[in-house]
C-alpha cells in the first residue's frame, strides 16, 4: 500500500514538473510583445464590442467583420477583466490557456493509449514544438480550435470502451460532451472543430460495430442540441442586424465550404504542407520523419491503436491537403497527433539502430542550437557587421545564460543519467534532448523575443500620431487607401476612421473644412497620395511623420509596411 502510494506520488511530481515548465513557456511574458500578425483584428473587434456594448456584431473599424465566429472575441472580453484593461494580456491569454488544454489532452490520450510516460513525453513535444508555442502565445482563434477537436478526442477515448453497448442516458451524456466541445470549439474558427474530431474517431468506430452507436435516440438528440447551441448566437445575430450587412450563417460557408471547395483566396500549391509542418513541427521534425517511417514500415506488427493513430495522422493530412485553400496554421490540429506519433516511436519502439540514429540526429541538433547561444558574442557581431542588426549586451548576456543552460542537461545525460530520469520519470537520453528543447524554446518566446520587441516601431509611430490628435477632430483623420488595424486599435478613437479609397475621397477629404487634417498611410502608397495631395510638387513633400527605420530594415519588402503620415493644416496647407 505504502509503496502504491510512493509510486503515485512520484508520478504526481513528473507531471508537476512538466506543468511548471508549461506555464512559464505559454504564459511568462505572453502580453509583453506589441500586436503582431492578424492579432489586431481580434484586438479591434473586441475594442468595439465594448464601445458599442454590442457582442454580437464584430466590426473592424465600425465595417462589418463576421468572418469569424463570436465566441474568440468573448474569450477576449472576459480576460480583459483578469488583465484590468483590454490589452496585448488580455488578447493572448486565451489562446494560452487553450494551448494547456491542449496539452492535457494529448498526455491524457497518451496515458489512456499506451502509458503515462508516453503521454508525458508527447506533452514535452507538443509544448516545445515551434508552431505551438507561436500560436498558443498569439492572440488569434488557431490555438483555441485546436484544443477543441484534440479534447473532443479525448473525450471520445476516455468513454470509448463499452460504447457500442451504451444506451439510453448514457449514450446522450457521452454524445452531448462530445458535441458541446466540437460546436463551442467552431464558435471560435470554424467548423475544422468538428470535422477533426469526426475524422479522428472514425476509424475507430468502423471496428468492432462501434458505429452503430451514431444511429441511437441519445445520440441523434445530442447532435441536435449540439447543432442548435452552435446555431443559436448566429441567428441571434441575424434577428437583431439593424443596420449590419453581413449575415454569419452566410459567412460560416463562405469561410469553411466555399473556401474548401472554391477558394477565393490562400490558393497555396497542393504540396505546401510537405514543408509547413516539417517547419511549424520544429525542431522535432526529424523525429517525426523517423516515426512515419518506423511506423509505416512495422504496419502489420502494430497494436490497434498505434494503427488508429498513424491512420489519424493520414487522413488530416489528407483533409487539408485536398483543402482549395491553404496557409501554413491551417495545418495546426494534426501537432497532437504528430506529437502522439514521435511519443510513441521513442517509448514504444525497442531498442534498435533506426531509433538511436533518429534520437542521436534529434541530440546534435539540439546541441548545435546549444551552442550557437554560447557562442552568441562571436556569431552576433559578424552578423550586425553584414547586416546592420544590433543586439543589445542585455540580450546577449541572456543568449549565453539560455545556451548554458540548455547544455546543462545534456551534460548530466553523461554524468548523471538518473538525475534526470528521477526530474522528468522520462528516459534519461530522451529526457536530455526534451529539457534542452524546453530551456531553448522557452528562452526564445519568453526572454529573447520579448526584448527584440524593442526594435518595433508601430508603437512609437503611433505616439508621434497622437501628439497631433488633440488639435485634429475625430473626423479628420484618415486611412488611405484601407484600414490599417492595428493603428486603429492603439490609436484608440471613440468613433470610426475615414477611409480614403482614391484620388477623389482624397480630395473631398482635404476640402471638407477648414480644420487640420491627418492622413496614414503605408509606405507603398506614400508616393501616391503624395502626388494626390500636392500635385507636382508631391514628390518633394516629404510625409510629417514617418515611422522609424532600423539599420537592417533597408529591403524593399520590409519598407513596404512602415507607416508615414501627413499633417494638413487648414485647407490643403496654404
Amino acid at each position: 500500500m505504502n509503496n502504491t502510494i510512493a509510486i503515485r506520488t512520484k508520478k504526481d511530481y513528473f507531471t508537476a514538473v512538466f506543468w511548471a515548465a508549461a506555464v512559464i513557456i505559454l504564459f511568462w511574458g505572453v502580453g509583453g510583445r506589441s500586436l503582431y500578425v492578424a492579432e489586431g483584428r481580434w484586438a479591434e473587434i473586441v475594442r468595439e464590442m465594448f464601445i458599442k456594448h454590442d457582442f454580437f456584431h464584430p466590426a473592424v473599424n465600425w465595417e462589418p467583420y463576421f468572418d469569424k465566429p463570436l465566441l474568440s472575441y468573448w474569450l477576449i472580453a472576459l480576460a480583459s477583466f483578469i488583465t484590468g484593461g483590454l490589452n496585448e494580456w488580455a488578447l493572448r491569454l486565451p489562446s494560452a490557456i487553450a494551448g494547456a488544454l491542449s496539452l492535457w489532452a494529448v498526455m491524457d490520450l497518451g496515458r489512456r493509449l499506451w502509458s503515462r510516460e508516453t503521454g508525458l513525453v508527447a506533452g514535452w513535444i507538443l509544448l516545445t514544438a515551434y508552431g505551438m508555442i507561436f500560436w498558443s502565445r498569439t492572440g488569434v482563434s488557431d490555438t483555441e480550435n485546436l484544443a477543441a477537436s484534440i479534447l473532443a478526442v479525448a473525450w471520445y477515448w476516455s468513454k470509448r470502451d463499452g460504447l457500442e453497448n451504451m444506451k439510453g442516458m448514457d449514450a446522450f451524456y457521452i454524445s452531448i460532451v462530445f458535441y458541446l466541445i466540437c460546436f463551442i470549439g467552431a464558435h471560435t474558427k470554424g467548423l475544422t472543430s468538428v470535422v477533426i474530431p469526426m475524422i479522428a474517431i472514425a476509424p475507430d468506430l468502423l471496428r468492432r460495430g462501434r458505429w452503430k452507436a451514431i444511429f441511437t435516440q441519445g445520440h441523434i438528440l445530442a447532435l441536435m442540441i449540439g447543432l442548435a447551441i452552435y446555431l443559436s448566437p448566429f441567428v441571434y445575430a441575424t434577428i437583431t442586424a439593424k443596420n449590419y450587412s453581413e449575415n454569419g450563417l452566410f459567412m460560416v460557408f463562405k469561410e469553411n465550404i466555399q473556401r474548401f471547395f472554391e477558394p477565393f483566396d490562400h490558393k497555396e500549391p497542393f504540396y505546401v504542407y510537405f514543408y509547413y509542418l516539417p517547419l511549424l513541427f520544429m525542431p522535432w521534425s526529424p523525429l517525426l520523419i523517423a516515426a512515419l517511417a518506423k511506423t509505416t514500415a512495422s504496419w502489420k506488427r502494430l497494436d490497434e491503436k498505434t494503427t488508429w493513430l498513424i491512420t489519424v495522422f493520414f487522413l488530416i493530412f489528407l483533409f487539408f491537403t485536398a483543402s482549395g485553400s491553404r496557409r501554413s496554421y491551417y495545418i495546426l490540429p494534426i501537432f497532437p497527433f504528430s506529437a502522439l506519433l514521435v511519443a510513441v516511436f521513442l517509448e514504444k519502439t525497442g531498442e534498435n539502430g533506426f531509433k538511436k540514429t533518429a534520437l542521436l540526429i534529434q541530440t546534435w541538433i539540439v546541441l548545435a542550437a546549444s551552442f550557437i547561444e554560447v557562442l552568441s558574442p562571436v556569431i552576433l557581431p559578424i552578423l550586425e557587421r553584414f547586416t546592420g542588426f544590433y543586439t543589445p549586451s542585455a540580450f546577449k548576456i541572456a543568449t549565453v545564460l539560455i545556451g548554458l543552460m540548455a547544455l546543462l542537461p545534456l551534460f548530466l545525460r553523461r554524468i548523471l543519467p538518473e538525475t534526470l530520469k528521477s526530474l522528468t520519470g522520462i528516459a534519461p537520453k530522451t529526457a536530455a534532448v526534451l529539457l534542452s528543447t524546453a530551456i531553448i524554446m522557452g528562452g526564445l518566446f519568453c526572454i529573447q523575443f520579448n526584448m527584440l520587441d524593442n526594435y518595433r516601431t508601430e508603437r512609437a509611430f503611433v505616439e508621434d500620431v497622437r501628439q497631433r490628435l488633440p488639435n485634429i477632430s475625430q473626423g479628420s483623420v484618415a486611412f488611405y487607401p484601407k484600414t490599417i488595424t492595428n493603428l486603429v486599435f492603439y490609436l484608440d478613437m471613440p468613433g470610426p476612421i475615414k477611409i480614403l479609397k482614391d484620388k477623389n475621397d482624397v480630395s473631398a477629404f482635404l476640402n471638407g473644412g477648414n480644420g487640420d487634417k491627418l492622413i496614414i498611410t503605408t509606405q507603398r502608397y506614400a508616393n501616391e497620395l503624395s502626388g494626390i495631395i500636392f500635385g507636382t510638387s508631391g514628390a518633394a513633400r516629404g510625409p510629417d511623420i514617418r515611422e522609424s527605420v532600423n539599420p537592417w530594415e533597408t529591403s524593399k519588402g520590409k519598407l513596404m509596411a512602415k507607416h508615414v503620415a501627413w499633417f494638413i493644416k487648414g485647407q490643403r496647407g496654404k
